[in-house]
């Protein structure tokens, strides 16, 4: 049954929709994009994505959010038109593969591991001994593949619930994860986030809306104009697009 639903949902997502209709992919990622029951998600960049689709014509419903596994989720939108998805990392790699808005998400990457360890991580050759839990195909498993980390030392996994199950576990050293998330999970499945540490910063990412590379470049320009607009700064020094992301992480009213 799950493998029906699954290839259900990935079917209907694959199909063209109409001129003006877009249909998002995204990816959980605390505080910008988060579960809220079965098919729901809110977070700072649904609601910016939200807006910014609705400025530029093309307003976005609930039914229009889905989440399959990420290496899926990235074909999809490479070979389907009106299709996109965020937050994701604009790496060189993937810079001619869609076509671009934002950022909309600002974070520090890095390797999370138990306390416990005691791990010392000083640059990439010390990665050479330790097994990394990492999303196929993810900004993190790019970046760790293209500074030379031995394949076997990579374990590829689904999702970040995965990454944190395999880590608590101990069937990994470490998992990539980012700074502003990582708590939020280890919360979500009951874990203690002291228990747990960031042992190397891999890199500070800026994260986007990828869009289906045939998106006509018009649209493209009228999202990224509305972006541009919400992230002005206000007579008060702050802007739509910061209140936003206070809401999420500071429990601030707009």
């Amino acid at each position: 049954m799950a493998c029906l639903f699954g290839c259900a949902v990935l079917l209907l997502f694959s199909t063209p929709v109409s001129a003006g209709n877009f249909r998002f992919y995204v990816g959980e990622l605390f505080p910008y994009v988060i579960r809220v029951g079965p098919d729901g998600y809110a977070g700072a960049a649904v609601d910016v994505v939200s807006e910014i689709m609705a400025e530029a014509g093309s307003p976005v419903e609930p039914g229009d959010l889905a989440r399959i596994s990420w290496p899926r989720a990235i074909d999809d939108v490479e070979s389907s038109m009106n299709m996109g998805i965020f937050c994701m990392a604009r790496t060189p790699l993937r810079e001619n593969l869609f076509k671009w808005v934002g950022p909309i998400a600002h974070l520090k990457l890095g390797l999370i591991g138990r306390k416990s360890s005691r791990m010392t991580i000083r640059n990439f050759a010390d990665l050479a001994h330790h097994e990394i839990g990492v999303i196929r195909n993810s900004g993190p498993h790019t970046m760790l593949t293209a500074e030379g980390v031995p394949a076997a030392n990579l374990t590829l996994l689904l999702d970040n619930e995965q990454q944190f199950r395999m880590l608590h576990e101990g069937r990994v050293d470490l998992i990539t994860q980012a700074d502003v998330a990582a708590p939020y999970y280890l919360r979500e499945m009951g874990l203690n986030p002291d228990e747990y540490e960031m042992v190397y910063v891999l890199k500070e990412l800026d994260l986007y809306v990828a869009f289906n590379k045939n998106t006509p470049d018009r649209f493209i320009r009228r999202v990224q104009a509305a972006l541009d607009a919400m992230k002005k700064p206000d007579v008060q020094g702050s802007s739509r697009f910061q209140r936003i992301l206070d809401r999420y992480t500071q429990g601030k009213e707009n």
